[in-house]
């Protein structure tokens, strides 16, 4: 069985000839790398706020502002694609969620060290399927290298608190972390997948049950169809005085 450092690449090998087979296509997925990215940067900065160790702070602020920069590269990508294709994505929204406040530091430095390196594995891959596009084969290759650091300071981290006795904590907070990932990955696959259904069951609906009402409306109407006079009004004194 496949783990994580393996199935990362195979996934996209697999899927980027499909999710990445035209420029409307492409110009989607990067403004929602750029959205993700811009996300990343508010719950970082927000740690950086939070947190009282000045060494945090200090590596927290500077992942903050990587991926402020990732998010603007990726959106710049993706505006060079046509105006026409990146209005589309005018929805994608960054949003923050928080994390420092809501998981606590070990979990939070384990979902870090997680995210940041699942996010290194997908763009190498990127950037292989990339390679006879130098542009965006640049783009995922630089980003790749501020990934790497991320990975590795947040997992300096955890290894130091492991050293510092709280070995079992974090071992707890990379299991979680996985099965977290993994619910929040099937939570969004079970919304677009009800989306679609939705939308695919209306228009059946529509197609199939609108000639049930249209045809015997047609076939109801005594008159043929078009334009016809209208019964002169009766304008009689004794009609005039009756208001109804």
């Amino acid at each position: 069985m496949l783990n994580s450092v393996e199935r990362t690449p195979l996934i996209v090998r697999l899927t980027a000839p499909f999710a990445w087979r035209s420029e409307r296509r492409i110009a989607m997925k990067l403004l929602g790398f750029g959205a993700t990215e811009e996300g990343s940067a508010h719950d970082m900065m927000r740690a950086a706020e939070l947190t009282e160790d000045p060494r945090l702070k200090r590596l927290f602020f500077r992942h903050s502002v990587d991926e402020a920069r990732h998010a603007a590269a990726f959106r710049a990508a993706a505006a060079k694609l046509g105006g026409g294709s990146t209005r589309a994505g005018e929805a994608l929204r960054a949003r923050r969620e928080d994390l420092y406040e809501r998981l606590g530091l070990v979990r939070f430095l384990a979902f870090v060290h997680h995210s940041e390196s699942q996010a290194k594995r997908q763009f190498e891959s990127l950037a292989a399927h990339f390679a006879d596009t130098p542009e965006l084969a640049h783009l995922f290759e630089h980003i790749v290298k501020d990934e790497h650091q991320h990975a590795t300071y947040s997992g300096q981290l955890l290894v130091e608190l492991e050293e510092a006795g709280r070995g079992q904590e974090v071992t707890r907070a990379r299991r979680w972390v996985r099965w977290w990932l993994r619910w929040g990955a099937w939570r969004r696959a079970g919304r677009d997948l009800g989306e679609r259904f939705i939308r695919l069951f209306l228009a059946t609906l529509w197609l199939v049950a609108l000639p049930f009402f249209v045809v015997p409306a047609r076939l109801s109407r005594d008159a043929a169809p078009g334009w016809h006079a209208l019964p002169a009004p009766d304008d009689t004194p004794a009609r005039i005085r009756r208001p109804f």
